[in-house]
């Protein structure tokens, strides 16, 4: 990809700008948003967060867990697994163990 490219209404000097609106000028790569150049738009442009998850619950701010990463979940999602989990060999040992460990914290303080 060119750092500098020339563009002129005929022929461009890289392939990376097929056209300008601007006529003959140089565009640096960094100044493609600012000068109006359609290909530098396209790859910069934020995805936005997504108002529903896949399961179509709302992603509101009282619906949504931040993950230590950044990412986004739903929480009623999130539930829905443990909840499921749960009921399953794995998950039942699994919270008797929390349970029993929890106990013996509990008489410990």
């Amino acid at each position: 990809m060119c750092d500098t490219v020339t563009v002129t209404p005929s022929r461009p000097k890289c392939d990376s700008v097929t056209s300008s609106p601007l006529g003959d000028v140089t565009v640096t790569t960094s100044q493609k948003l600012v000068a109006g150049v359609p290909s530098g738009n396209v790859k910069r442009r934020k995805r936005q967060p997504k108002a529903i998850c896949k399961h179509g619950h709302a992603m509101t701010p009282e619906n949504t867990r931040i993950r230590p990463n950044g990412n986004r979940e739903c929480r009623e999602c999130l539930n829905a697994f443990k909840r499921a989990y749960r009921k399953t060999e794995a998950g039942k040992a699994t919270t008797k163990r929390n349970l029993i460990a929890w106990a013996k914290r509990q008489e410990a303080k």
